[in-house]
């Protein structure tokens, strides 16, 4: 199973992103992704071997460290007592997807490829539809720190990046049975005890 990313669609006037979306990475990490999603795909074509390809909307759940990410970011901040910093202008529409959900849709496609009717090759898409701008993220996340809608600083200094972006899970919905279960309500309510209980105030 290679893992890819929705970032290799880019830019599209076509949105949600489907599993048959043209490819379009526009920056290194976008471009890196589109190549070697193309070569695992080559190598299921031309050696026969059993590979499919999932590319995943924006994953956020516990154990998730990386502070530049807008839910780690913004969650350590609030239990530091921080306004919340967002680099873009905010307005960017984006697909989350909780972490469980991943968990369950990777395991259901190791059994799906032990099976006769798989096809190797096969691209899933892991996503919510339910595209919610970066603002409204944040606010979100204040709520539940009982902050001001208005606790956050505003950078809009981020380059190249793709404005909206969201995905439909037609293939795996279609073959594996998958849609995600967990809420961003309930995701989030369960990052913030797990990130709560593991950072130091």
């Amino acid at each position: 199973i290679y893992s890819s990313t929705d970032k290799v669609y880019g830019d599209s006037n076509r949105l949600p992103y489907s599993e048959d979306s043209k490819l379009n990475g526009i920056n290194p990490y976008d471009a890196s992704k589109v190549c070697a999603d193309i070569l695992a795909r080559s190598y299921a074509l031309s050696f026969k071997m059993n590979i499919s390809v999932t590319r995943s909307v924006n994953i956020y759940g516990p154990g998730d460290v990386n502070w530049d990410r807008i839910f780690p970011g913004t969650i350590k901040s609030l239990i530091k007592n921080q306004k919340p910093i967002i680099r873009s202008n905010g307005k960017f529409l984006r697909d989350y997807l909780y972490v469980d959900d991943v968990v369950d849709g990777y395991l259901k496609i190791a059994k799906f490829m032990l099976s006769k009717k798989f096809k190797s090759g096969i691209v899933f898409n892991f996503g919510n539809n339910k595209p919610i701008s970066v603002i409204n993220i944040t606010k979100l996340i204040l709520k539940k720190f009982n902050k001001s809608p208005n606790f956050f600083k505003i950078l809009n200094k981020s380059k190249n990046e793709i404005k909206d972006q969201y995905s439909d899970y037609k293939n795996a919905k279609k073959y594996l049975n998958w849609y995600p279960k967990t809420s961003l309500n309930e995701g989030l309510n369960k990052s913030i005890n797990w990130y709560k209980k593991n950072i130091r105030t």
